[in-house]
């Protein structure tokens, strides 16, 4: 860089425009904010971190608690169904429907297990029992309409838990209806596509409570004609229907009950969340504990020359405490001296003049003295003088 005198300033190896102008920049000390503001970003980020990991161990923890309920107080299936062959060798007949399935029906049995601690639904479960009887479309012409239904639900000794009698009325067609749907549905009926054939329900148990000490695990339904000479019915099917009464909170958990598979899957993400958000949880919060004091004393403690390298004096053992070195404008005074000592009287009379040196004519000597001369290279030395003060 050309000087007023001819001669060429020396490069300064340490640059000194980016610092100053954050220190000028600096009027109001926002630097001494940033230690604290480091500190408490990084108290906001560990404590965040924890307080995130916290909540997924936390979701983790109620979705296995969830599953957890549903699978132990919430049925498999809310509504079963039994299919009835009836036993017509005798003058009523019987069929019987195990509830409980057979392979525990006959570990139970072989165990010797009492017949209250044998149950197909849980205590006090109230539900619906009801039977479906296909009969032909010709039943009841002759007279025959009406016969008895008996059920009862059995305990797997035998004993009768409970027991219901329905009479049962096929209503007949008018001659005119049943020919009509006949002549219509005729050709299905050839195709095989369509049967005469009647569906009756016949209801026997409403909101019927399971009783504790006689649980029962068997249904047996029995048809008894009518007195006087009535006959038994003929039937294409008969089937048993058991429909679980269930009470708000019950009703939620078995419309959400995940499947087998997917209870597995569920388990084993809800255990990785807990397990992976508590340790991390820990992690963090015992990382924020272990850094906070090293964090706050290193951000506390002044830094020595100030940004200077390691080989320069220190600036700051002639300062009075009217410039006490951690204000900014000790620092700034600082720097300026160290701009004075290795760029030259260029730079103060930049600062004096607040343009370009190049425009104002100074007479004086050269700022190096007899001790100062340059060097082959161009450069040019100066030893430190220490500090001094700026007008």
């Amino acid at each position: 860089m050309a000087r007023h005198d001819g001669t060429t300033a020396a490069k300064s190896e340490y640059p000194s425009t980016t610092v100053s102008d954050l220190l000028e920049a600096d009027n109001d000390g926002w630097l001494n904010y940033l230690p604290s503001a480091l500190t408490t970003l990084r108290t906001v980020t560990l404590l965040s971190t924890s307080l995130l990991c916290a909540a997924v161990a936390w979701l983790g923890g109620t979705l296995l608690c969830y599953i957890l309920l549903s699978r132990f107080f919430a049925p498999a299936a809310a509504h079963h169904e039994r299919s009835l062959y009836f036993d017509y060798t005798k003058a009523d007949a019987i069929a019987t429907a195990h509830f409980l399935p057979e392979s525990q029906y006959n570990r139970a049995y072989n165990s010797g297990a009492a017949a209250s601690q044998t149950r197909f639904l849980s205590s006090r479960q109230r539900f619906d029992v009801w039977l479906e009887l296909a009969t032909p479309e010709a039943h009841g012409q002759e007279g025959d309409e009406v016969f008895q239904v008996v059920g009862r639900l059995l305990t797997a000794d035998g004993s009768v838990a409970g027991e219901s009698s329905r009479p049962v009325l096929v209503k007949q067609r008018y001659w005119l209806s049943r020919t009509i749907r006949l002549a219509f549905n005729a050709p299905f009926v050839i195709l095989g596509l369509w049967e005469e054939r009647r569906e009756v329900q016949v209801p026997l148990f409403s909101s019927y409570q399971e009783q504790p000490d006689k649980p029962f695990v068997i249904f047996q339904a029995t048809l008894q004609a009518r007195a006087g000479g009535g006959r038994l019915p003929q039937l294409y099917e008969a089937k048993v229907h058991l429909r679980l009464r269930l009470g708000i909170v019950s009703r939620l958990l078995f419309l959400t009950r995940p499947g087998n598979w997917v209870t597995w899957i569920l388990i084993a993400a809800s255990l990785l969340s807990i397990f992976g958000g508590v340790a991390g949880s820990i992690a963090s919060a015992l990382l924020w504990l272990f850094t906070r004091g090293a964090v706050s004393n290193a951000a506390a403690r002044p830094i020595g020359n100030y940004g200077l390298p390691e080989d320069e004096p220190d600036l700051n053992g002639d300062l009075s405490d009217d410039d006490n070195p951690a204000s900014p404008k000790g620092i700034r005074e600082a720097v300026l001296d160290f701009e004075d000592a290795g760029i030259g009287q260029e730079n103060v009379t930049r600062r004096k003049t607040g343009g370009d040196p190049s425009t104002v004519h100074d007479e004086s000597q050269p700022f190096w003295s007899d001790a100062q001369t340059p060097h082959s290279s161009g450069s040019y030395s100066q030893p430190y003088a220490g500090p001094k003060k700026l007008s």
